[in-house]
């Protein structure tokens, strides 16, 4: 490109990436720093300093990108990863490459080269600089693909009505006209081709969107989790048994009254393979599991904010009684990862839920007592108050006695076996039931197949000789269907037992899960376990942790326990500040340097020209070639110089001189930073006709 000439750099226009950005800021509530953004790019436009960038700013500037977005990673990662952390990253991406698109914006050279954005190919091209080979990298302009950045993340926004598509339309006409007509498109093609290309864009972002609103409307319902808990409608047995092989952390507990046993879910019905919540069964014929949910809100004390729930209105006035035995611990652990709802541990003697890390945060029970929060942080923390009755747990109905027809038979041989049908009172059937598993039954953390010919159901086989093997799920299925074929109304629990205690916090770690029955006796729900009472040793001795798992529980523990402390608002604030100042003094830094470094342009109104990255002319393959048959062929690693001056003595004095000077005007061009491309042109041309004679 000659002086003066039009530019061949694809750039947007003026203002548009400022309205882009604006765009950006107001779909993601970033209002503020997007106009910061707008402004620094389009500045441009009016500031008369320049910077003469070398291939090493670029990398720099791109290095600050990566370190920008490292920085972004690690902040979403404090919080936990979920369902909704690649959003927040992405969110960034606009601020994150704003350095490489500075650089690109206040440079003088219009392009850089590509490979600034890829490691082994700048270190190839350094290598091949080194040994003296012709190089030609691709450049690029980065200000489009910096607009697409912007437009795609602001696609993503929750906000889609009809002034978003129009806005994105309209920014998208022109980049279209803004591209067409550096690229020369007629007025005529343009007319009908613009029309089909904005419907493509309008299908490419409503397809964005719906991919966005998809992916994260997936996490509100509620899921399997991929470890850690069951489900609230069902479990397998068998299930448990798996996450029970986990060492890591769960949840941890606090307080001087905690509960021996913490439930996560309860079920009613059996159906063979596991259990279920039947919540369509109820008096109130729920539909969904979420209606049935919001059956039993929390009811927040005061309704000021202050984050104090019970589950009745009535539970209120146990707050201060001092004549209500009553305890509260505190809860803190991480819950489903792909949901914005999770189900968490509660105790059986639940009344009321207090200090939830987090606004806005909703705590819901189900007819069976189960506990769910709406709204929580990735790290969950929240206070449980506690009474020695259990409060939320509907009274028992015909399906808390119900028994599958294809387990009556199995039931009532080991019922007989065991003598059930002797015993009178409840709690004496209960102990009868624990004596024999302890005798007869053995735990194992997986399922064994009997030892006999069998052909039935896994719980069918472990209720029979020979095959009374197995972990708590099947001694606690096998105990529940026991009391129901006694009368006795029997649901079936899943949670963690807490046994592991560290100064003075309980740990629950997955190791620490369990099944148990809750039984119906003498007019109130208690907890019935009747897996042996060693299963926990058991367990630890098969599943010894490694050594470094003291490191990634303190590594746990303290990330947990920071981004608590940084949900509370007096916190979050002193935070935000000491990074506006942190940021504000590398920014004054960078300034600095960048000032100190800055170049006036000719003109105000004058075209910042980019400079041409050297190339090797072309007459040096016919120079090379002419001179090969007479001083041998120049090697790969043998620089032009070099090369001539083997030519002392085998050609003309003059020409020699001329070719000496020749090479010595490419040095100073491709190493020395010098533009001596006329120079170069005339020398090549005098060169050619000396060896033409």
């Amino acid at each position: 490109m000659e002086l003066g000439s039009k530019s061949s750099a694809l750039v947007p226009p003026r203002l548009l990436a400022g309205v882009t950005l604006l765009y950006w800021g107001a779909m993601t509530g970033q209002a503020f720093v997007a106009l910061i953004i707008a402004v620094l790019l389009e500045g441009k436009n009016w500031v008369k300093w320049s910077w003469d960038f070398d291939d090493a700013s670029y990398v720099k500037a791109f290095q600050m990108s990566l370190g920008l977005l490292g920085f972004v990673l690690f902040m979403v990662w404090l919080d936990d990863v979920d369902r909704n952390s690649l959003y927040q990253v992405m969110k960034w991406f606009p601020l994150c490459f704003l350095p490489i698109e500075l650089a690109q914006r206040y440079g003088k050279n219009e392009k850089m080269n590509l490979n600034t954005f890829f490691y082994f190919s700048r270190q190839r091209m350094k290598q091949d600089i080194k040994e003296g080979r012709s190089i030609n990298p691709k450049k690029i302009n980065t200000g489009y693909p910096y607009l697409f950045i912007v437009m795609v993340v602001a696609s993503c926004a929750s906000r889609m009505d009809i002034f978003v598509h129009v806005a994105m339309l309209g920014l998208m006409s022109a980049v279209i006209l803004a591209v067409s007509v550096k690229r020369g498109l007629g007025w005529r093609r343009l007319v009908w081709a613009l029309p089909i290309m904005l419907l493509v864009v309008l299908w490419i972002q409503a397809e964005t969107a719906a991919i966005y609103k998809s992916y994260m409307a997936s996490g509100r319902a509620f899921k399997d989790p991929a470890e850690g808990e069951s489900s609230p409608r069902h479990t397998n047995l068998g299930q448990l048994g798996e996450m029970k092989q986990s060492p890591e952390i769960q949840w941890r507990m606090w307080g001087d009254d905690v509960p021996e046993y913490l439930r996560l879910n309860s079920y009613n019905k059996h159906y063979g393979g596991g259990w279920r919540y039947d919540y369509e069964v109820d008096e109130r014929g729920f539909e969904t599991i979420v209606e049935a949910f919001e059956s039993g809100p929390g009811i927040e004390i005061g309704g000021d904010g202050n984050g104090l729930f019970v589950f009745r209105t009535e539970y209120g006035a146990m707050l201060e009684d001092p004549g209500v035995a009553r305890s509260k611990f505190t809860l803190r652990g991480k819950g489903q990862s792909d949901t914005e709802q999770s189900i968490v541990p509660s105790a059986e003697g639940l009344f009321a839920i207090d200090k939830m890390a987090g606004g806005g945060v909703t705590p819901y029970v189900h007819p069976l007592g189960v506990l769910k929060l709406v709204n929580r942080k990735a790290i969950i923390d929240y206070e449980l108050w506690n009474t020695d009755q259990n409060l939320l747990d509907s009274e028992p109905d015909e399906l808390d006695l119900e028994l599958l027809e294809h387990y009556e038979k199995p039931v009532a041989e080991l019922s007989e076996e065991i003598g059930l049908g002797g015993i009178l009172d409840a709690r004496d059937k209960v102990n009868a039931i624990g004596d024999f598993f302890m005798m007869e039954f053995e735990y194992a953390l997986h399922f064994e197949k009997p030892k006999i010919d069998y052909t039935g159901s896994a719980l069918e086989g472990f209720m029979r000789v020979g095959g009374r093997k197995g972990h708590c799920e099947y001694f606690a299925t096998t105990a529940a269907l026991l009391l129901r074929s006694e009368g006795i109304p029997t649901r079936y629990c899943t949670g963690y037992v807490a046994r592991e205690k560290d100064g003075d916090t309980w740990i629950m770690r997955g190791a620490h899960m369990h099944a148990w029955c809750s039984a119906w006796i003498d007019g109130k729900w208690e907890i019935v376990d009747l897996t042996p009472p060693d299963w926990l040793s058991l367990q630890s001795e098969k599943g010894e942790m490694a050594w470094t798992q003291g490191f990634k529980d303190w590594f746990q523990n303290i990330k947990q326990d920071f981004s608590i402390w940084r949900s509370d608002e007096d916190n979050k604030s002193l935070m935000d500040s000491l990074m506006w100042v942190l940021g504000i003094i590398l920014l004054i830094w960078f300034a600095y340097r960048l000032f100190r470094s800055r170049s006036r342009r000719e003109g105000a109104n004058s075209e910042v020209v980019a400079a041409l990255s050297y190339e090797i002319p072309k007459e040096f393959g016919f120079i090379e070639d002419r001179l090969s048959s007479v001083i041998g062929e120049r090697s790969v690693a043998q620089t032009y110089v070099n090369w001539v001056e083997g030519a002392k003595n085998k050609i003309d004095v003059d020409l020699l001189g001329h070719l000496v000077h020749l090479m010595n005007l490419h040095e100073e061009s491709r190493f020395g930073g010098q533009d001596k491309s006329l120079e170069i042109a005339e020398m090549s041309e005098t060169v050619k006709s000396l060896l033409n004679r």
